[in-house]
């Protein structure tokens, strides 16, 4: 039994190994599941990709509905004065999720707009303090804020004006459904798949582009939440 559940995974020491094992694997598969195509299709090939059984991700889509009371409420309970604009990033602290992007992203959208904050939701996966040390060393201590786990992501992203997502690789990811049903602009890399855009909310960039187009399209997509 096999699961696919990342694509586009990107190259380091490990991909060599990767690589050869999903190959020498496929003989012995019986059962493939999947979370998405373009995941299928990276483990098990184009032939393998056919006969997968499709499990795609779900979410309580009541939860996660958007409502202008739990945004208000919410908001003063983060210190989050109406006129800031607040960019989420959700995952755990590694490689994947992408968080130095994120951070170097944000310095761009600060110098731009003073009043932007950064909420950080995840903990685990061993980068947090790398992650840490950049935002000290950028000077953004006082505008990056790190949530840890939380129990209440319905609230928080009802609070919020942009979802940052820029991993390097993915599958079809939660947060990102999760973010959508709550109604807010989503800015996201090319390296996660259309499958995860279900609404008009989502702008995809490439991770080649220009770190000040990646600000450009949050301020842009910041718009629509208010």
């Amino acid at each position: 039994i096999a699961h696919a559940h990342n694509a586009h995974v990107p190259f380091d020491l490990k991909l060599i190994v990767r690589t050869l094992l999903k190959h020498r694997m496929r003989r012995y598969i019986t059962h493939r599941f999947t979370c998405g195509k373009e995941a299928a299709e990276w483990l098990f090939g184009e032939e393998g990709a056919k006969s997968v059984i499709l499990q795609r991700n779900a979410i309580d889509t009541v939860a996660f509905m958007f409502d202008e009371p739990m945004r208000a409420g919410m908001r003063k309970a983060m210190g989050i004065s109406h006129e800031a604009l607040a960019v989420v990033h959700v995952g755990r602290f590694e490689r994947q999720k992408n968080h130095q992007f994120v951070v170097r992203v944000f310095q761009q959208l600060h110098e731009r707009c003073p009043n932007a904050q950064l909420f950080l939701a995840g903990s685990g996966g061993g980068g947090e303090q790398t992650v840490r040390n950049l935002v000290d060393s950028m000077q953004l201590g006082e505008a990056v804020h790190f949530l840890g786990s939380r129990s209440d992501m319905p609230q928080v992203l009802c609070a919020m004006d942009v979802f940052l997502f820029p991993s390097l690789m993915e599958g079809l990811p939660l947060s990102l459904l999760e973010a959508q049903c709550s109604g807010l602009p989503c800015v996201i890399s090319d390296r996660v798949p259309r499958e995860g855009c279900l609404t008009d909310l989502v702008s995809r960039l490439s991770l080649s582009a220009d770190i000040a187009d990646w600000a450009d399209a949050i301020i842009r997509s910041a718009t629509a939440r208010h």
